[in-house]
């Protein structure tokens, strides 16, 4: 068995990428030594466990279900269109971060290197940036945790809402190999799902032309069927997951009035329409587990990756002390008991519809998201042109991202847009909507006070391109020797779903 590679997992590619996980360059050791890396929290994750969660990170109740309502609003052409044009800025993103992560695998990853790169204000406005989301997206889970049950019974969503939040602190509080194995059984499930579902559809289809065409359904050529798709589809997709949009946007119908139920479960999944017109009777409680385990997984991660942040703050000053602490299982405790007293706002979904509260929370949680995207790539282009401004040739770098600058100046322009657009029913004459408003737009003040809140306090200065230490990350990396990848015999048949 592989030897555990972190203290951490993350959820997806970019997570790994974002928390400085998976170190690619030489200069680890020289860097943990300059650095001070700690080294208290306990080391339990193994490359299996996180290939499984990198590969089947992208699968989550988005696809599930929110992908549904994409087809319903902007048709199959509009919802494939805005998977992949927020796929490429993801992408682009994403290899923004490796690019940066292969130089300076330093823990915190993103966080750090605002840092470094940009400003220490930027650290500190995207590290609370990242602690709010996750604090939104704990009970955001929980409460769709909540309605999916009610697919099998009417029990108070209360009891559940319970339940999985003590599931949720019982296996973060505990040994760190419990989170793994839980997180690779429910990867296993959803790759499962996913290549079962798209064998179903390809054998249901039967004619790619049978779909409403423009003239029928003038909604997707309206801004709202289109351009409005793409706050659904700004979660982490690679490529692969098009194909899974593409099969599903085939055989359900744009018109068919299930897939805007409003349920929140199963229900409305274009998955479980499909197997419906199938004739499968069994697939909907099938594809409602899996993606309730989605939720659990996602609520999971939250929790991990949240009091990761706060625990790295705490030990940079940046946060109160308290959260440094440690239990006798190597968790930052009181870091996840704090993300554990904001599961209350679950509760919320009590006094109204569970899907409107999980609504607002995931607005909240991806606007939060997108800040981060865009942060990530302000500090990527920060680290290319300081590359430049001290004629540091990136053939000397570890790694180097293809179509740079040009991919992060399209993410982070796309990125703006989508930000400032938001909201832009709210803006229609008779179509204000308070609820609307505020989850879309909370974030963009919230982050700025505090940036300029932390600037006016500590008096910390943008950093010049030719003071970015680049040159002293790149000695340490080219001074120190590489060391050769362990692979485990055990788990290497796996390998063939990600090499």
């Amino acid at each position: 068995m592989s030897e555990p590679i972190g203290n951490d997992v993350a959820q997806s590619p970019l997570d790994i990428l974002e928390k400085g996980v998976v170190s690619t360059s030489s200069g680890t050791k020289g860097l943990s030594a300059e650095f001070g890396e700690v080294k208290d929290l306990k080391q339990g994750l193994h490359q299996r466990h996180v290939q499984m969660i990198a590969l089947a990170g992208t699968l989550g109740t988005g696809l599930f279900l929110s992908s549904g309502q994409s087809i319903a609003h902007g048709g199959p052409l509009g919802a494939l269109l805005g998977y992949s044009i927020i796929g490429t800025a993801a992408i682009s993103v994403v290899l923004a971060g490796a690019e940066m992560s292969a130089l300076v695998p330093l823990n915190g990853g993103i966080i750090r290197f605002a840092e470094h790169f940009v400003d220490p204000a930027l650290c500190f406005a995207i590290g609370w940036n990242e602690v709010y989301a996750h604090i939104v997206s704990v009970p955001s889970e929980l409460s769709a945790l909540a309605v999916l049950v009610k697919f099998w019974t009417d029990v108070n969503s209360a009891v559940w809402i319970t339940v999985f939040g003590a599931l949720m602190l019982a296996t973060t509080l505990v040994f760190i190999r419990i989170y793994g194995e839980l997180e690779y059984g429910f990867s296993i499930l959803k790759i499962a799902l996913v290549i079962g579902v798209n064998l179903m559809e390809l054998r249901t289809s039967r004619s790619p032309l049978a779909r409403p065409d423009l003239h029928e359904h003038p909604s997707l050529l309206r801004p709202r069927g289109y351009f409005g798709r793409f706050s659904f589809s700004t979660a982490r997709l690679p490529s692969r997951l098009l194909i899974t949009v593409f099969f599903v946007g085939l055989i359900v119908p744009s018109d068919d009035s299930d897939l805007l139920l409003g349920s929140g479960n199963a229900s409305e999944s274009p998955f479980v329409i499909a197997a419906k017109r199938a004739g499968i009777p069994a697939i909907p409680s099938i594809v409602n587990a899996v993606v309730l385990t989605s939720a659990w997984s996602a609520g999971n991660s939250s929790l991990l990756w949240g009091s990761r942040i706060l625990y790295a703050m705490a030990l940079e000053g940046r946060a109160p002390q308290l959260f440094t602490r440690i239990n006798r299982f190597g968790i930052p405790y009181l870091s996840v008991l704090f993300y554990g007293m904001f599961m209350a706002l679950g509760y919320m979904s009590l006094s109204s519809t569970a899907e409107t509260v999980f609504s607002w929370l995931k607005t909240l949680v991806s606007i939060s998201t997108l800040v981060n995207w865009m942060v990530i790539t302000i500090t990527y282009l920060r680290f290319y042109y300081g590359c430049r401004k001290q004629g540091i040739d990136r053939r000397r770098l570890p790694w180097t991202a293809p179509f740079q600058p040009y991919m992060s100046w399209w993410s982070i322009g796309l990125f703006v847009i989508l930000l400032l657009t938001g909201g832009f029913s709210t803006f229609i004459h008779g179509h204000w909507d308070n609820q609307t408003f505020v989850s879309t737009y909370l974030n963009i003040p919230l982050f700025f006070i505090l940036y300029f809140g932390y600037k006016l306090i500590r008096q910390s200065k943008v950093i010049s391109l030719e003071k970015i230490p680049i040159e002293h990350f790149l000695t340490i990396a080219e001074e120190e020797e590489k060391e050769p990848e362990s692979e485990g015999s055990k788990w290497k048949w796996w390998t063939f779903l990600w090499k």
